[in-house]
C-alpha cells in the first residue's frame, strides 16, 4: 500500500511539473500573440492621417437635447 501512495505521488509530481511546464509555454504563446498585436496596431496607428474639416453652420443639426441636473 506504502508503494502505492508512493507511486501515485511520483505521478503526481511528474503530472504537475509537466502542466507547470504547459502553462510557461502558453504564458509564451500569449505574450508573443499581445506583441504581435501591439505591433500591428501600432502599424495602423502610424497609418492614421489627420483631416481637420470647418462646419458650416448649415451642416450642424440639433438631433438630441437633455437637460440633467443633481
Amino acid at each position: 500500500m506504502r508503494q502505492t501512495a508512493e507511486g501515485a505521488v511520483t505521478e503526481s509530481e511528474h503530472e504537475i511539473k509537466r502542466l507547470e511546464a504547459e502553462l510557461e509555454d502558453l504564458a509564451d504563446e500569449l505574450q508573443e500573440e499581445v506583441d504581435r498585436i501591439a505591433a500591428e496596431s501600432e502599424e495602423r496607428a502610424e497609418k492614421i492621417e489627420v483631416v481637420a474639416v470647418k462646419a458650416k453652420k448649415t451642416d450642424i443639426e440639433v438631433v438630441d437635447l437633455r437637460l440633467l441636473w443633481r
